[in-house]
């Protein structure tokens, strides 16, 4: 189970005590599965409540079509530019 809530923030240059803690949301996963590829699964769909790490916040389900084989959900993003000395960060 994937519990899919896409961070991308932009971390400035400096030590981690120096750096503002900003964070930008550029994509929400469940969102955007409808319109994601899907290959070897035999289903993938959204559940309401799902309990991950002991948190319990909407999920996503993917099987693979049969055992033992990798399934994938494929999204395709428009990531932000980083300025000289920044980071992208991907958060789940």
């Amino acid at each position: 189970m994937v519990l899919a809530t896409l961070l991308l923030a932009a971390l400035v240059a400096g030590t981690p005590e120096s750096r503002p803690r900003e964070a930008t949301i550029v994509a929400d996963l469940l969102e955007m599965l409808p319109n994601a590829q899907r290959s070897g699964t035999s289903t993938t769909h959204l559940v309401p409540s799902a309990v991950c790490g002991g948190e319990r916040r909407p999920g996503m389900m993917q099987h693979p079509a049969r055992t033992g084989a990798r399934a994938r959900v494929t999204y395709a993003l428009r990531l932000p530019v980083a300025a000289h000395g920044e980071r992208l960060l991907l958060a789940f």
